[in-house]
């Protein structure tokens, strides 16, 4: 017998008196403690052959029986390498197979081998132990298990125990009150609708007159809750004004809970209306006011105060003093008014003075305000007085404005814009909005600023006006008259600034500043615009 490589003479011999029919098989490569430690692993090469990378597979522990997961049955003989696998012809005999152990360090799942991995361990977090029943809690993955997702199921098995079904249900009671008491108490008008209030069950408040009649003054206040109404001022063809009066009430017994008072002081005919407030002894309640107030053609005075309830004025109205205001509803003027001053006031609502024939006239002062609403106003003067546009996170727009001493723009969070527009001096205020001015006239002062917003002004008017752009985070543009006379200065902190025109003289010429004056230094007229990081641009 001849021999391979450097073998053992004794060791052949006894496997050929033993087994003469493996007398010819060749000798192993190696010894049988090699070959039992490269059977418990397989080597990177193999792995990598299936798997481009060992990041992209996720492991799973083995199924307990192989009759109920044949596929992971296959998978593993098929992930066990060749050499550990012996067979009748190995010179080592059929009593030394090499049977792969149960747990010995190789577990195969539906995502490939985990390597060093108990049973039950967590295999990078998108494997689910309870499915292939090592007893693990069972974690809620994305996607659907056993027809139905799995935040539904997992909500399902909440609720069976009673402690947290309890905790749940005392969840959604409170906060279906918690809605109920915001839409009611805090935003009534969303919870009330004037419908309500005609519904089978309503009543009319048949105590309050229908009708009042007052001589050239009236004063009305409508106190308490409001479910919602609307007051309408019309122009009377009489010496007399009056007062019309219709109250919806729902339920009925809330009637004992409503008074009025009437009073003449000086004059005046002061009308109170009390009404409860939201809730009392009945929760579901409902007052709708509608009211006309006819005012006469020499009228000294009308002011109205309420709440949730809308002021409209179709025809124009003729008083010495107006006053109205309002909350939660809008106040919107189509026929105009004249006379001394006039203030509206409302909150969370609009002030709406618009159209051709909607002109405020005054001799004194024109005062609109509001709060989380917009102001429009087209066409509008005074002899003497200001005027003067206030809100919070709304727009103002006017056009048409002329004011004999001030005209004073004020808002936030929103745009304002000037159109033909006329006063000695002119202030325009906002923040995280836009300022447009269109043919915007300013005699001696013009003031806009804003804040993360862009300037954009046509200034016309005085050649000695003083006018101070400022914005941040917005880029400015401003045309001024050809006839303006005096210094100016345009700076930006950290973007390019320009200056055209004729009779341009620049002291200072850098690419964030330009300073100098037109026709002359000395002259009474500036202009200062200030922005950062953004351009500004001056026209002549």
């Amino acid at each position: 017998m001849r021999f391979f490589g450097n073998v053992d003479r004794k060791g052949y011999e006894a496997l050929d008196t033993e087994d003469s029919s493996e007398a010819n098989v060749p000798p192993p490569p190696y010894s049988a403690a090699e070959r039992d430690e490269e059977a418990s692993a397989p080597s990177s090469t193999d792995l990598r052959k299936d798997y481009q990378s060992f990041d992209d597979y996720q492991p799973s522990p083995p199924p307990p029986s192989s009759s109920q997961y044949p596929y992971h049955q296959q998978q593993q003989q098929k992930r066990v390498p060749d050499a550990a696998v012996s067979s009748s012809s190995s010179p080592t005999g059929p009593e030394s197979k090499v049977q792969q152990p149960a747990h010995s360090g190789i577990f195969m799942g539906a995502g490939g081998p985990s390597w060093g991995k108990k049973p039950g361990a967590s295999s990078g977090g998108h494997g689910n132990d309870n499915d292939l029943g090592w007893g693990r809690r069972q974690r809620c993955g994305r996607g659907r298990r056993n027809g139905r997702p799995c935040y539904i199921r997992s909500f399902c098995q909440k609720l069976k125990d009673p402690r947290r079904r309890n905790i749940i249900l005392a969840g959604f009671v409170s906060g279906v009150l918690f809605f109920m008491f915001l839409t009611r108490f805090i935003f009534p008008a969303l919870w009330h609708s004037g419908d309500h209030c005609f519904r089978d069950g309503s009543a009319i408040w048949d105590a309050l007159p229908e009708q009042i009649t007052f001589a050239d003054a009236v004063r009305v206040n409508i106190n308490g809750g409001v479910a919602g109404g609307k007051i309408q001022l019309k122009h009377s063809t009489t010496q007399e004004g009056i007062v019309s009066t219709r109250v919806n009430v729902a339920p009925n017994e809330l009637m004992k809970q409503m008074q009025y008072s009437l009073d003449r002081v000086g004059g005046e005919t002061q009308l109170s209306i009390d009404l409860p407030q939201h809730g009392g002894s009945h929760f579901f309640t409902c007052v709708y006011v509608d009211m006309q107030i006819y005012i006469p053609i020499d009228a000294i005075s009308v002011s109205v105060s309420t709440t949730n309830m809308e002021i409209v004025a179709d025809e124009e109205l003729l008083a010495e003093s107006l006053q109205l205001q309002t909350s939660n509803a809008r106040i919107k003027l189509d026929g105009g008014w004249r006379g001394e001053k006039v203030k509206l006031q409302t909150k969370n609502a609009a002030l709406d003075i618009r159209g051709s024939s909607s002109s405020l006239h005054a001799k004194d002062s024109i005062d609109l305000q509001t709060s989380n609403g917009a102001i429009r106003l087209d066409g509008a003067d005074t002899i003497t007085g200001a005027i003067r546009l206030t809100s919070s996170n709304g727009r103002i727009a006017t056009r048409d404005t002329h004011a004999a001493s001030l005209l004073d723009v004020s808002t936030s969070n929103a745009r304002v814009t000037l159109e033909r527009t006329t006063a000695p001096t002119v202030v325009a205020r906002t923040s995280n909005g836009r300022v447009a001015l269109k043919h915007v006239t300013a005699d001696d002062s013009l003031v806009v600023q804003t804040s993360n917003g862009s300037i954009r002004a046509q200034v016309e008017g005085s050649e000695h006006v003083q006018a101070t752009f400022q914005s941040s985070n917005g880029k400015i543009r401003v045309n001024m008259p050809r006839q303006f006379i005096g210094p100016f200065k345009v700076i930006s902190s950290s973007a390019k600034v320009a200056v055209s025109g004729n009779d341009v003289t620049l002291e200072s010429d850098r690419p964030y500043e330009k300073i100098g004056y037109r026709t002359s230094k000395e002259a009474e007229g500036f202009v200062n615009i200030h922005t950062s990081n953004s351009r500004a641009k001056l026209i002549f």
